[in-house]
């Protein structure tokens, strides 16, 4: 992280003098249950503070999962996935926009829970 992104004020004043700005999540597979509704609520958090935000995620398992669940509870469509394949882990349940690698135009694709 920057040193000048130390606390939520600068994130926000950061993420407000972007155009479209960009928030990426990284985070872990294993998450404990204590933590899961926090995350889910971070990304809900996030997506209503900042609306012109867009939301990246690897669509792992854990903390991905659960934070974009957040952010797709407020608007599905700033919710993209940087994944290997079109395909690649079909059911979480998600409907997002998929960027699939760099230079690959980004695609709205349902991803339907089996």
């Amino acid at each position: 992280m920057h040193k000048h992104l130390t606390d939520y004020d600068h994130f926000t004043d950061h993420i407000e003098r972007q155009m479209t700005p960009v928030i990426l999540l990284e985070g872990t597979r294993i998450v404990p249950s204590s933590a899961e509704a926090a995350l889910t609520a971070l990304g809900r958090f996030l997506a209503r503070q900042f609306p012109h935000a867009r939301f990246r995620s690897g669509n792992a398992e854990g903390s991905d999962t659960l934070f974009a669940r957040g952010v797709e509870a407020v608007d599905p469509a700033r919710m993209e996935l940087i994944i290997p394949t079109a395909g690649h882990r079909r059911k979480t349940g998600h409907t997002i926009r998929v960027c699939a690698q760099q230079g690959i135009p980004v695609v709205l694709q349902d991803v339907w829970m089996q």
